[in-house]
């Protein structure tokens, strides 16, 4: 089944209210809030739900400062119930999305579903790498006074572009579970096509300047944080997951309490644009 088809499958199950939850014990990570949270008896508070604040400082990796523009959006994937089970389910706009599940406080997408769509990704890239070589090639081209010798660099370039993407499917193909990073990647990225094919709203910042954005009364629950403009001379930033609460743990790793108000510190890279002599 292509991955067309699988949205096309998840749209009209949402359209139906039917939630598709697959058990995907294979990936899921042991989650802290789980095991020692819920081990030690302790449990967020409900009378916070609604009013916690999710906080971004954007920072440029080498020189540690602010980096202002771009915009960025959360979508609140999962929610806590106020049922006193003090669990994290999906809501009501991703319920319907095929082959994810929560478990403690990560969302996961099943199995098969992460390597189809790792091997989509990896296929997406080595197009745009491609695509980027030929257009550097053409525009070099009209400087230089050989054109058999650069179509015979190019070439060789796109040969050497094609053999790095077909490396990375491969390799994207037989994602190893203990590299949970990657594994959160490809999922967040899966959720990103689901929302633009399902047209799921997300929310914008309260307070958005200098670099520095946040998100104000929100509830209880798990976010994607997505960027939707990117800042002029940075690379994308890749979208990740957030929880609220956030649990907190000494250095030890025993449990001391709940953070409400979280935040984070993205490092943005600058792109280089290369020089073509």
């Amino acid at each position: 089944m292509t991955i067309r088809a699988l949205f096309e499958n998840a749209a009209a199950a949402r359209i139906r209210r039917t939630a598709v939850l697959l058990a995907a014990g294979v990936l899921a990570l042991t989650s802290c809030f789980a095991v020692h949270a819920e081990e030690a008896g302790n449990h967020p508070d409900m009378k916070k739900d609604g009013g916690s604040t999710l906080s971004l400082a954007m920072t440029d990796r080498a020189t540690g400062k602010a980096v202002p523009g771009g915009r960025l959006r959360i979508y609140q994937i999962a929610e806590m119930p106020d049922d006193g089970a003090y669990r994290y389910v999906l809501t009501e706009d991703f319920a319907a999305c095929g082959g994810l599940s929560v478990s403690g406080s990560d969302i996961v997408l099943e199995e098969t579903l992460v390597k189809e769509y790792a091997a989509y990704l990896a296929e997406l890239e080595a197009e745009a790498e491609k695509s980027e070589v030929a257009e550097s090639d053409t525009e070099s081209a009209e400087d230089m006074e050989s054109a058999a010798e650069d179509a015979e660099d190019a070439e060789s370039v796109v040969e050497d572009a094609e053999n790095t993407a077909e490396d990375a499917e491969s390799a994207a193909a037989e994602p190893e579970t203990g590299e949970a990073a990657d594994v959160s990647y490809v999922t967040a990225k899966y959720l990103q096509q689901y929302i633009r094919d399902n047209g799921v709203e997300g929310k914008d910042p309260t307070v958005a300047e200098l670099g520095e954005v946040s998100w104000s009364k929100l509830p209880l629950g798990i976010y994607l944080v997505s960027e939707t403009e990117p800042v002029e001379g940075y690379a994308d930033i890749k979208p990740f997951f957030m929880t609220i609460p956030e649990a907190e743990y000494d250095a030890d790793g025993m449990f001391i309490g709940y953070e409400y108000d979280v935040d984070a510190v993205p490092k943005m890279d600058k792109v280089h644009t290369p020089v073509i002599y």
